[in-house]
């Protein structure tokens, strides 16, 4: 499964367009994405599949929050693909920042679900339960 998901990974690096200030996030399958959030360095919301945001722009402030949210959660300082023991769900949860993807299997780290939980709060991120 380890092995899948860092060619996943891979893949989504050239895929995700969150390079530079833009971050994006979401469900990621075995070989696919499942949605995906982007925000970009002037604030603008975007998605692809079957998710939803109740905010399509960012204000200054917002985005300054959710920067300061990444740099507390400190992304970077983590594993890029981490599979965390006992994971009930099969998909996967990706972060993309500064261009490197992070991705989990399941809730182990405090510190990637905050980051994650930190996006997805700051475009009211909505996700059809079917």
């Amino acid at each position: 499964m380890r092995c899948a998901a860092v060619a996943f990974a891979a893949a989504l690096v050239f895929t995700a367009p969150a390079l530079g200030g833009s971050f994006s996030f979401g469900r990621a399958g075995a070989d696919h994405i499942l949605y995906r959030v982007t925000i970009t360095d002037a604030g603008a919301v975007t998605t692809t599949g079957p998710v939803q945001v109740s905010h399509h722009t960012l204000t200054a402030g917002a985005l300054a929050d959710v920067r300061h949210e990444l740099a507390v959660a400190r992304l970077t300082a983590l594993p890029n693909v981490r599979d965390c023991p006992g994971a009930a769900r099969t998909d996967w949860s990706y972060v993309v920042f500064s261009g490197t993807v992070f991705l989990q299997h399941g809730e182990c780290s405090a510190r990637f679900v905050q980051a994650w939980q930190a996006l997805a709060a700051a475009v009211g991120l909505v996700v059809p339960l079917s």
